[in-house]
């Protein structure tokens, strides 16, 4: 018995000092892309001190998302030869 109890109480401390105090952000270095009618691939630049990945996407055509590494994102967007504006947004859950 006197080990069980001893194991618990060495074991207490561990679930009290895994708290995580800081607070998480995910921050991009440009937070708006502004693209002709080209369209063209585009790296965004990535900052955090948590792990992410990109959220649910829009099933679009035009535009196609891939999170290359922990700090990068790659847009590659399909030439706009309708002439209609386009906007998107990116989602990042962590």
């Amino acid at each position: 018995m006197k080990n069980i109890l001893l194991l618990l109480t060495m074991m207490i401390p561990l679930f009290i000092s895994c708290s995580d105090d800081d607070e998480q952000y995910v921050s991009f270095k440009q937070s708006n892309l502004e693209v002709d009618f080209k369209g063209g691939s585009f790296i965004i630049d990535v900052s955090a001190n948590c792990n992410w990945n990109l959220g649910l996407r829009a099933n679009l055509s035009w535009i196609n998302e891939k999170k290359i590494n922990e700090s990068q994102i790659e847009l590659y967007i399909q030439e706009n030869d309708t002439y209609e504006n386009r906007e998107y947004s990116i989602t990042i859950v962590s």
